[in-house]
């Protein structure tokens, strides 16, 4: 009679096919796992930050033209007090790190957040900055079959929690209409975010050949994460200058290890490319074919999120932020 196979020799570990997609420039290694080939992601620039073509540099307001708190450095920028503060639209606790849900039937898209920094008099001392130049949370790229290279959780993610800036390359629709046609029909890592005070000025941000982990993001109908447009400055109306926000994927349901993070691209994408969604959520807007026997129900969706609010809730000690390879800076010259 053959031995019984422990659990030990039937398991394989994941198979590495990059160590570190970011090359040290995040806090921890990016690992990139590929259980079905040795196959890894197209080369690209890893960056932390966006970088501008010449033209859509000139139309982004430097900083030090914007308006910005007039708080004391010990005050603490206090709701009615802090002019940054009042210029948000949404609520965000620095303690907990988490953004606030929007109130009925809005989305962290349709609303905004302006971060105090060292334009103001508060030098940023006062911690309300959302976002960070580098990953906040515990992640990792898996290789899955029809879906290809998508982000998963390796940490606990409250819904409300900022998880990655989405960074590229910055153009804009005025500066050149036939660039950005192009780059629409050659790649999918395009986000068009329509500037609040300039309507009639798309920024859109490419991170086809500059960008960080956030590109390799896919899509649901039925997302766990969202946008969040943070500002750097309270917009000065009148300027000529457009106010760039940063793109802040957000967690908007909780999270597990071992979770695949999504956001919506919108039905656009898959009616102008003539394809079918594949997320098979319950609510999908683009079904495919077999839709009806492979689609989760609203109901397994409703028992899910229960499942992850509380393992979320009983593992709170574990959504903490990847500490800063460096400190902020906030004092200015």
């Amino acid at each position: 009679m053959p031995a019984p196979v422990s659990f030990r020799s039937r398991y394989k570990p994941d198979k590495v096919v990059v160590e570190d997609l970011s090359i040290g420039a995040e806090p921890i290694p990016i690992r990139v796992i590929n259980n079905y080939s040795d196959e890894k992601p197209n080369i690209f620039n890893y960056a932390t930050s966006n970088r501008f073509t010449n033209d859509a540099s000139k139309m982004v307001a430097p900083v030090g033209d914007m308006k910005a708190c007039s708080c004391h450095p010990r005050s603490g920028c206090l709701p009615g007090e802090c002019e940054c503060e009042d210029a948000s639209s949404l609520i965000f606790d620095p303690e907990s790190r988490i953004v606030g849900q929007p109130i009925g039937t809005s989305t962290y898209n349709d609303h905004h957040y302006v971060e105090c920094g060292s334009h103001c008099r508060c030098r940023g001392k006062c911690n309300r900055y959302m976002s960070h130049d580098y990953l906040m949370k515990k992640v990792e790229i898996h290789y899955k079959p029809n879906m290809g290279f998508g982000v998963i959780a390796k940490q606990h993610i409250a819904a409300g929690m900022p998880i990655i800036n989405y960074v590229g390359t910055v153009v804009t629709k005025e500066y050149h209409d036939e660039y950005r046609n192009q780059l629409a029909s050659q790649t999918d890592y395009i986000f068009d975010n329509l500037n609040e005070e300039h309507s009639g000025i798309a920024v859109l941000t490419d991170a086809a050949h500059h960008g960080n982990i956030s590109r390799f993001i896919n899509h649901s109908c039925d997302p766990n994460t969202q946008i969040v447009k943070v500002y750097p400055y309270i917009y000065a109306h009148g300027s000529e200058k457009i106010s760039l926000p940063k793109i802040v994927i957000t967690a908007s349901q909780n999270i597990r290890p071992g979770d695949e993070l999504f956001v919506s691209y919108g039905s656009s994408y898959f009616h102008t490319r003539n394809i079918p969604c594949l997320c098979y959520t319950f609510c999908c807007f683009v079904p495919p074919f077999d839709f009806e026997e492979k689609a989760q129900t609203e109901k397994e969706a409703v028992e899910e999120r229960a499942v992850r609010r509380k393992a979320v809730r009983e593992n709170w000690h574990n959504t903490g932020d990847i500490p800063s390879i460096d400190p902020p800076v906030f004092d200015i010259d």
